[in-house]
């Protein structure tokens, strides 16, 4: 339990020093709204931004994820999501043991192969027993931050991250491992 107060107060604590490095001009020249608009893969105004997302995607660490999101502004996005996850002491081939739900943070960074920083962290619900199978409510989660390219005009587009994810629950020590993830989202 305090491994997850950390990773929470973690968590916040780089949602906040991020947005307080916003700037506020280029060049000398004052932000226009214009400016502050979201921008395209190739650098130009996306003509027909999103306004709300839902996801699925498959892993490493966490084999299934689905969610959805709202685009708070052109920068920032906030989702709800459900995961999958392996723990420590299990091994590849038996069925990952932890099941959550928890938060998403993204923040969308100015390059076009990479272009979002994503913050998750979910609280697990359900995880299987390592030693009987059997499947019991447990207290534990994953923090997972990763770095990726998801398109934020409208339609179905393919996504993809890689980062660092941290899982740990009651009966099992702490797993941290590199994260691939792939999947498609749907902006609406």
């Amino acid at each position: 339990m305090k491994r997850i107060k950390l990773a929470v107060f973690v968590l916040i604590a780089l949602a906040g020093t991020i947005s307080a490095q916003q700037p506020t001009s280029r060049g000398g020249d004052t932000l226009s709204p214009r400016d502050s608009a979201p921008l395209g893969s190739t650098g130009t105004l996306e003509s027909n931004p999103r306004s709300c997302y839902t996801y699925f995607s498959i892993g490493v660490i966490e084999p299934l994820a689905l969610g959805v999101g709202f685009q708070v502004n052109p920068e920032w996005a906030v989702g709800v999501k459900w995961g999958v996850y392996w723990l420590s002491g299990r091994s590849y081939i038996t069925p990952p043991p932890g099941v959550g739900v928890g938060t998403r943070i993204s923040q969308r960074i100015g390059t076009t192969a990479i272009n979002n920083i994503n913050y998750e962290l979910t609280a697990f619900y359900l995880a299987g027993n390592q030693y009987s199978g059997s499947k019991a409510l447990i207290r534990g989660g994953a923090l997972d931050i990763n770095i990726g390219h998801e398109s934020y005009e409208r339609g179905m587009n393919f996504i993809w991250s890689l980062g660092v994810t941290a899982t740990t629950a009651e009966g099992s020590p702490l797993l941290v491992l590199p994260n691939l993830k792939i999947g498609f989202n749907v902006n609406l």
